[in-house]
């Protein structure tokens, strides 16, 4: 008999306004889309009843925020009523094939007994073919870890609630600090193994409190600075206990890292294929034996062993649990993804998901390159690396490519803005007169007057973006205010020359460039950039043409590899670096540029030391303390309080100008979607989520080939 699922409606607004048709935006020459309408009080989060007798659970902790009422097209759904689920199943006719041939058992047996249920968005699709994309990288892993998201709990396609998914129910009580999980009964790894909680506390007990292996614990297993602790109460129900209330935690569940995909790569998944990996840990195989394995396989230890043991996108042996498993790993020319035949989801008639039976990504560096091949219609389905200035070329071949593109926008401030090392200065070997001019508020700020932000917008978006700070869409719960948009953040060529005077940068050298104070010649600072979601090279040599010209200040553009440049980061070796503001719009759910990590690009140090409760790194003080701890107290607040402290968040962000915006709330960042025609099943309005993993929260299982 089915549990009642409690439905976690804990209303997030969308992250990304309205999904603008490509044809919309070009006839009204990037007009904004209509604004959305807000509902000011959402509605509180339903409680579990379960079948068996329990202590009766607490009210569900305060909704997240206000919904974004969106005028969305079809989306699929995941369904919970028992009355509607399916009572037969079918399945791929390549899976089929190794039934009758004695390789796999039959469907029936390698689903659950109840399967989660997708209500597709369309239609019932049909089985078959592959999905064609591309990727720029082994540093480009958001790309496939997108598409195959499967956590324990997952968004809702409105992002607006969390819904079942390898957990089956919940249980929230004492005010917030419990959470019992209760499994899905009968999910299976891709090699058959069942998927219980022996694996959640595998993970937890050998991996997680295990100090060889994970010497900095998760920050999203944390609230008020403790850590919570998991036990296993039966075979299928393990219950979490934090010290103080924690209201966000199945939301953090849900987003990327809690993947057994991606958090297989970094063994933050809170799941892991025990069975497997019990033969490489010296708790369960011996010491000596495992410390022989890693020997003979070439790796300095059993650790560095056992990490690669366990990533599903290096080591094809590795069971994964997502819609499609790696059978060719992503340090090669070509990505490749097969069908997992124990995915344990089912569209309404009961056919086992995905329908597209392979995905493969071709390697391509350039992303120009990777512009005109979308417009030839070589890829079936893509959106990340394609960026707005493409548009042109992509609307010229819609009908020649066969394919066609939504614009769906974010809400973050910048799709490229730029971070000052606050940490540099304790580099060994750090340039003493730089770590002293990124710290130093005068000079942030005369770095961004001195940028044409408008010019930016033209060029790299059409216009059809909002130059200004790092600050988030007005339009949003937790904007500060538009005010905050062109704070510091608006073109002054004037006041930015008189700053840099008057900090004792007056003297020039023949071509204009102002000298350095200590008399080393030229005042120049390096900026590390990555090709990727945007063409942020090709932004920062604008940035870097556009400040000599205005200002005088020479940057120099080094352009890197993405894992290269996020290694830069995270070893405390930049003076400056870019990235975009994602996370400004929801700060204390997802912050790429703000993480609570060693890759916090406004101070790695500082990330590091609060990752590590103080044992390592370098103790942030002021504002910057303040912008940490806002980031823990916002877990455990009620909804009120925590919309306020979002607000003080990107305050403090732009008052100090600790990341100076450009251009932003556009669909550069995997927001420009070239979707070929003969593909159903894909929403055709949506908006854009990096806690939900777009596409991750519309199912890109139930996508299927028309023919």
């Amino acid at each position: 008999m089915a549990r009642n699922v409690p439905i976690c409606n804990r209303n997030l607004w969308m992250l990304g306004v309205l999904g603008v048709t490509l044809t919309f935006a070009i006839a009204c020459g990037g007009a904004a889309a209509p604004t959305p309408t807000t509902v000011a009080t959402p509605v509180p989060g339903a409680t579990a009843t379960p079948t068996t007798v329990r202590p009766t659970p607490t009210p569900a902790p305060p909704a997240l925020g206000p919904v974004i009422v969106q005028p969305f097209g079809n989306l699929p759904e995941i369904i919970t009523d028992p009355a509607k689920m399916p009572k037969t199943f079918s399945e791929s006719p390549m899976l089929a094939a190794l039934v009758g041939a004695g390789k796999l058992p039959p469907v029936k047996d390698r689903l659950p007994a109840e399967p989660v249920v997708i209500k597709p968005t369309d239609e019932i699709g049909r089985y078959g073919g592959t999905w064609r994309s591309v990727f720029t990288g082994p540093g480009d892993r958001q790309n496939w870890e997108r598409i195959t998201n499967n956590s324990l709990v997952r968004w809702d396609a409105r992002v607006d609630k969390v819904v079942p998914n390898i957990v089956q129910s919940w249980d929230i009580s004492d005010g917030g600090k419990t959470y019992t999980l209760f499994l899905r009964k009968g999910v299976k790894w891709s090699n058959g193994d069942p998927l219980t909680a022996d694996d959640i506390m595998f993970w937890y007990e050998d991996l997680n409190l295990n100090k060889a292996i994970t010497t900095r614990p998760p920050v999203w297993n944390s609230v008020g600075g403790k850590q919570g602790v998991w036990k296993k109460v039966d075979d299928f129900t393990v219950r979490v206990t934090f010290e103080s209330p924690y209201y966000i935690f199945l939301e953090f569940l849900s987003q990327g890292a809690g993947s057994a995909l991606q958090g297989g790569a970094t063994l933050t998944a809170p799941f892991a294929p025990s069975k497997y990996l019990r033969q490489f840990h010296p708790k369960y195989a011996g010491q000596e034996a495992v410390d022989k394995l890693a020997k003979d396989a070439g790796y300095p230890n059993w650790v560095a062993y056992l990490k690669f043991k366990a990533d599903p996108q290096l080591n094809l042996e590795a069971p994964c649990s997502a819609q499609w498993c790696f059978t060719r790993a992503i340090n090669e020319p070509q990505v490749v993804m097969e069908r997992n035949p124990y995915y344990h989801v089912v569209d309404t008639a009961g056919n086992q998901l995905p329908y597209i039976d392979k995905i493969t990504m071709e390697l391509v560096t350039d992303l120009d390159v990777i512009a005109l091949r979308a417009a030839s219609g070589e890829y079936d389905i893509q959106a990340r690396n394609i960026n707005l200035d493409k548009l042109p070329v992509l609307v010229a071949n819609r009908t020649k490519g066969n394919y066609h593109i939504n614009l769906y926008p974010s809400r973050a401030g910048s799709d490229a803005a730029i971070y000052f090392n606050q940490t540099y200065y304790a580099k060994e070997g750090a340039d003493a007169e730089i770590g002293d001019l990124v710290r130093n508020f005068e000079f942030r700020k005369a770095i961004s007057l001195g940028i044409d932000r408008n010019q930016l917008n033209e060029v790299f978006w059409l216009g059809l973006g909002s130059p200004g700070s790092v600050s988030p869409d007005p339009a949003g719960p937790y904007s500060p205010g538009p005010e905050y948009r062109t704070k510091y953040s608006t073109l002054d060529v004037k006041q930015a020359n008189a700053i840099l005077d008057q900090l004792g940068y007056s003297k020039k050298d023949s071509e204009g460039f102002r000298l350095r104070k200590d008399g080393k010649g030229r005042l120049e600072l390096q900026i590390p950039v990555v090709a990727s979601l945007v063409d942020l090279p090709k932004v920062c040599e604008m940035i870097a043409d556009q400040l000599a010209r205005n200002i005088g200040i020479k940057l120099i553009v080094q352009v890197l590899e993405r894992s290269l440049g996020a290694d830069r980061v995270a070893a405390n070796d930049t003076q400056l670096n870019m990235w975009n503001s994602s996370g400004s719009d929801i700060p204390f759910l997802s912050n790429t540029g703000f993480s609570v990590n060693s890759s916090n690009r406004l101070g790695s140090l500082y990330g590091m030391w609060w990752e590590t409760g103080g044992k390592q790194g370098i103790k942030p003080e002021g504002s910057i303390f303040r912008l940490f701890e806002l980031l823990d107290l916002m877990k455990g607040a009620p909804l009120a309080e925590r919309t306020a402290m979002a607000k003080e968040w990107n305050i403090i962000i732009v008052d100090n100008l600790y990341g100076v915006g450009t251009v932003g709330i556009t669909s550069n960042v995997i927001g420009v979607w070239v979707v070929s025609n003969n593909v159903g099943n894909f929403p055709q309005r949506t908006g854009y989520s990096v806690p939900a993993q777009t596409p991750g929260h519309v199912y890109p299982e139930q996508f299927y080939f028309k023919r």
